[in-house]
């Protein structure tokens, strides 16, 4: 399955360097912990396997009318985004009203986004490489069976002394 791990790592640093990108573009990123946490992983089970922090399910599909987001949450993601929230702290109560009566993301959040979307970073990517990824692993398991296929064929040949390859 040389051919297929070897896909899979192309594929993973792709959808990895295409994720950050898109996270970015979105203006998703303030301490950068969840870009930093996305990552590929080839399992054990011959997968391929994209991992981030929790929330980044939160940043993709949005968050609800009525989420109330924790104070302290939202400091950290001030001070993240440079804003001194101390000089008036009613900033923080008027963020997370405009989460819970909008949910996320709010209608001013997209002055942040640099191409105009503000959810889907992975939806996006998926969607650009689908193509290419298919095409990819296709190919890379044709080519490990045609591997196993000869493999096999030679351990035959090498046991018969009537056989020969040719």
């Amino acid at each position: 399955m040389k051919f297929l791990k070897n896909a899979y790592n192309r594929i993973g640093k792709t959808l990895v360097r295409e994720l950050k990108k898109e996270l970015k573009d979105q203006g998703h990123v303030a301490t950068g912990n969840l870009l930093n946490s996305i990552r590929a992983e080839d399992n054990k089970k011959g997968q391929l396997v994209i991992r981030a922090l929790p929330r980044w399910k939160d940043v993709n599909d949005g968050q609800p009318k009525g989420t109330d987001v924790n104070e302290l949450k939202l400091k950290r993601w001030f001070t993240a985004k440079g804003i001194d929230w101390r000089k008036d702290p009613f900033i923080i109560y008027q963020v997370n009203k405009a989460i819970y009566e909008e949910g996320t993301p709010t209608a001013g959040s997209f002055r942040y986004s640099k191409n105009g979307r503000r959810t889907g970073f992975v939806d996006q990517v998926m969607d650009r490489n689908r193509i290419s990824i298919t095409k990819e692993t296709k190919n890379a398991i044709v080519l490990d069976w045609r591997d196993q296929i000869n493999k096999g064929i030679e351990k035959v040949v090498s046991k018969s002394r009537n056989l020969k390859r040719r």
